[in-house]
């Protein structure tokens, strides 16, 4: 009878334990422990991370998506690649970086191709603008010609970032 006492206290002590112990996932390949406040801490010099990928629309079927859960949206690959070159962009003239560059929306691109001959350095293809058409396509513009068209995102145009001044 002792020992099942001292047993069902030491099972108490022990699932209470388990039940306040919290897990950290290092993964990696230095044998480091994981940094003390991330839960999970990836490390790798020649190997990147994989989120899910899915479409917009499966990404919008999620219910109660948490606020920071990532995905890799499969429908936005070529306009919002465009997108991140023009935001990545940065110019430093005197000292100053410049740093707040963004691809222009379909209105700004026409704007651009109005004053091409003042600003210059255009290649008579197409420009990728900002504005979507649907979620497989954006508007671009043709800088040989004033007409815009909606193509799919996938499609390898030019890009000209612009900022605000």
């Amino acid at each position: 009878m002792k020992k099942q006492i001292l047993f069902t206290i030491f099972a108490a002590i022990l699932l209470f334990i388990a039940a306040n112990l919290s897990a950290q996932v290092a993964v990696n390949t230095d044998g480091s422990l994981p940094v003390p406040s991330a839960m999970l801490d990836v490390k790798s010099t020649s190997k990147g991370l994989l989120p899910p990928r899915m479409t917009t629309t499966q990404r919008d079927a999620i219910t109660q998506p948490v606020a920071g859960l990532t995905i890799y949206n499969t429908s936005k690959n070529g306009n919002a690649f465009a997108a991140t070159v023009c935001n990545e962009y940065s110019v430093t003239v005197g000292g100053v970086t410049y740093g707040d560059w963004y691809l222009p929306s379909k209105y700004e691109l026409n704007l651009l191709y109005l004053q091409k001959a003042v600003v210059g350095g255009f290649a008579n293809s197409y420009y990728w603008s900002s504005s979507e058409y649907s979620a497989n396509y954006a508007w671009s513009q043709y800088f040989g010609s004033n007409n815009q068209y909606y193509d799919y995102k996938y499609n390898a145009f030019y890009v000209r970032a612009v900022r605000a001044f």
